[in-house]
């Protein structure tokens, strides 16, 4: 079999167990594995030098996180090729680069909230409130539909299937969120419970690398952008920081940042210089 159905293969295979946002992901790279070795190259008959190869022309145009990224569906890809028969063993090992340690983020300030709204576009705008007071994942927020939203209630719903862990939870919504999304759906063209929230022209699921490049420029414009950090964990760290700087207590916040354990969770507490001085302060010494 070419290496170019064996990919077409496989991309069905994960729309068969992965969330949309995973799967689109997925698409991504084996698309660019796909341009790189054509459609001529059988899954037998591939060797190590195949994987140097991509891996040193990928490097002349992205950095080593973005060629990780390719190599962790490469060999996922692979792996599975051995456990359905396709290869009887894996034909070379593959590893990740070194790629410098994660840049510690920023928390956004109201402010600088404010200032992405006024610098979005559309639905980009309900978009960035929506995660910067809610914490939900990129790839949630896109597979809203109007029947998660509980206008009477003030709730969203995340369903499992739309979920990193796999587990369903509710939000509350405050007043001025739900006044947003009301005021959103009595614009949008699709607005049956069954449509998505944020659908595109087609009335489909935006593809998440398209929404993401329109958030970077929104970033970017606001002079908020860090190399390196996605924009949509921006609002998620936005978000946590905020719930925790207001007195919630963290097993909540878990809950509502849908982290599977608490410890994940403290990887977004963050301390202003003022709260330091507050905490020394109550000391009393």
């Amino acid at each position: 079999m070419t290496f170019e159905n064996f990919c077409a293969l496989y991309l069905e295979h994960q729309r068969t167990y992965n969330r949309p946002s995973s799967v689109e992901s997925c698409h991504t790279t084996l698309r660019i594995l796909q341009r790189y070795y054509g459609d001529d190259l059988e899954v037998a008959e591939l060797r190590p030098q195949h994987l140097h190869a991509f891996v040193a022309e990928r490097r002349k145009t992205v950095e080593p996180v973005t060629v990780n990224k390719d190599l962790r569906v490469f060999k996922a890809l692979l792996n599975w090729a051995v456990e359905v028969g396709y290869l009887g063993e894996m034909p070379f090992k593959v590893k990740m680069l070194r790629a410098p340690k994660k840049r510690e983020l920023t928390p956004l300030s109201r402010t600088d909230i404010r200032k992405l709204i006024s610098k979005a576009k559309g639905y980009q705008k309900i978009l960035i409130h929506l995660g910067a007071v809610t914490g939900m994942r990129l790839g949630e927020m896109l597979s809203l539909r109007w029947e998660d939203i509980d206008f009477e209630g003030g709730l969203v719903t995340v369903q499992s299937e739309n979920a990193k862990s796999h587990q369903q939870r509710s939000i509350p919504l405050g007043e001025k969120s739900l006044l947003l999304l009301r005021e959103y759906r009595l614009r949008c063209p699709f607005n049956a419970d069954s449509d998505l929230v944020f659908a595109n022209r087609d009335g489909c699921r935006h593809l998440r690398s398209n929404v993401s490049r329109r958030l970077k420029k929104a970033w970017q414009d606001a002079g908020l952008y860090q190399e390196g950090v996605p924009t949509s964990h921006g609002l998620r760290h936005a978000a946590a920081s905020s719930m925790l700087a207001a007195g919630a207590d963290i097993e909540s916040v878990r809950e509502v940042l849908g982290r599977s354990t608490v410890l994940t969770t403290q990887l977004y507490c963050h301390s202003s210089d003022e709260q330091k001085r507050k905490a020394v302060g109550s000391l009393g010494l």
